[in-house]
C-alpha cells in the first residue's frame, strides 16, 4: 500500500534527537543508510508495524534491524580451513586472513 501525496501517514514517526546525531555519524561511514532506512520509515507510516514493541505509554515504541547495504559479506573459500587443518597435524601455525 502506497501513500498519495496529499494523503496523511498513519503512523507518525518520529526521531529522536540522539537517532539524528548517530544517523549523522554513520552516513559519513556508510553513505546508503538513509537510503536503507526509508522503506521502513514508509512501511510504519503506512501503519505496518515491524520489529518488537519495547514500551507502550502514550506512544509506541519499536525496535528492529535494517540491512546495511554498504556492508559487504566476506565469504571465505573452503581450500582455506583444509591448509589449516593440514598445517595443524605438521605443527606449524598458518595465519590466515
Amino acid at each position: 500500500m502506497e501513500l498519495m501525496q496529499n494523503e496523511s501517514p498513519i503512523i507518525q514517526v518520529e526521531f529522536t534527537d540522539k537517532f539524528k546525531r548517530n544517523l549523522r555519524t554513520l552516513a559519513k561511514k556508510y553513505r546508503s543508510i538513509r537510503k536503507d532506512i526509508q522503506p521502513i520509515i514508509t512501511q510504519l507510516e503506512a501503519g505496518e508495524l515491524l520489529g518488537d514493541r519495547l514500551a507502550q505509554i502514550d506512544y509506541t515504541i519499536l525496535k528492529l534491524r535494517v540491512k546495511n547495504s554498504d556492508i559487504q559479506k566476506a565469504v571465505r573459500p573452503c581450500v582455506a580451513r583444509k591448509d589449516l587443518s593440514a598445517s595443524r597435524r605438521k605443527g606449524t601455525r598458518t595465519k590466515i586472513r
